[in-house]
């Protein structure tokens, strides 16, 4: 059985390098931290996503002060769609044992691949901001989508908001990531907050966790505004394809 402080510093490396790819990419990182945390690290349910929601708070609360600062995430994109998001994600909720499974796993696969495709197949040299202006309802439908798809798939909305910004709304790379890291930051303090309310959160995981993710997200951001639009884009376009792809073999198990 592995130490105490061999864990504690697996912990530290894991908000480490998983922070610092989350934030160039724009996701929360949920996806990585909570297996992690539970099926290796040893923790419950609850307490693996308590502890992941800490993480995901820390990183996603660094970069987007960051990226406000510089001006590179958009307000104007991440109110509605975090709008959206809240107004959904409650309905969502009570919906889970209605909804069949397979249902969520064509739409989320579907969204996922086709968005990736368009990323890392499409005319990387067009400029990738917008041709046209788009009204706040179209970002507030995004966000009622993801807050919807999201809560019943088991994912962080990052996955789907980041590709969706870039391949359907034609929103600059840097920008979409920078900016899904503020509604991201935004939707889990909440789930934070009630987590800890709840008596869910393991300090003595979570603080580790999130030293490793304030070190990896100062180093992702850094990384993230050094970097071409072109490498975000590849790298939001291989992470949608993996969920794509894992999506479509969670249906297939789903179904056999």
């Amino acid at each position: 059985m592995l130490g105490v402080e061999v864990v504690i510093f697996f912990v530290l490396i894991l908000g480490f390098l998983v922070s610092t790819l989350s934030v160039v990419a724009g996701i929360g990182g949920g996806a990585f931290y909570t297996p992690v945390l539970h099926f290796i690290v040893g923790l419950e349910v609850t307490n693996a996503l308590a502890v992941a929601s800490s993480g995901i708070l820390t990183s996603s609360l660094i970069a987007s002060i960051i990226y406000l600062r510089r001006r590179i995430a958009e307000l104007k994109i991440a109110i509605p769609i975090l709008i959206g998001q809240m107004l959904s994600s409650s309905i969502s909720t009570y919906l889970t044992t209605i909804v069949p499974k397979t249902v969520i796993y064509v739409v989320l696969a579907f969204i996922l691949i086709f968005n990736s495709t368009r990323i890392l197949f499409g005319n990387r040299n067009v400029e990738s901001r917008p041709s046209r202006k788009y009204s706040y309802v179209e970002f507030l439908l995004l966000g009622l989508f993801v807050g919807f798809i999201a809560p019943l798939a088991g994912i962080g909305g990052g996955v789907i908001i980041v590709p969706s910004l870039i391949s359907i709304y034609g929103v600059d790379s840097k920008v979409a990531s920078a900016t899904s890291l503020v509604v991201i930051a935004s939707s889990y303090s909440l789930v934070t907050t009630l987590h800890i309310y709840l008596g869910n959160m393991l300090v003595e995981y979570a603080i580790p966790l999130i030293t490793g993710i304030i070190f990896g997200s100062l180093l992702g951001t850094k990384l993230h505004i050094s970097s071409k639009p072109v490498h975000i884009r590849f790298i939001v376009g291989v992470i949608a394809l993996i969920f794509g792809l894992y999506t479509v073999y969670k249906l297939i198990q789903y179904i056999v």
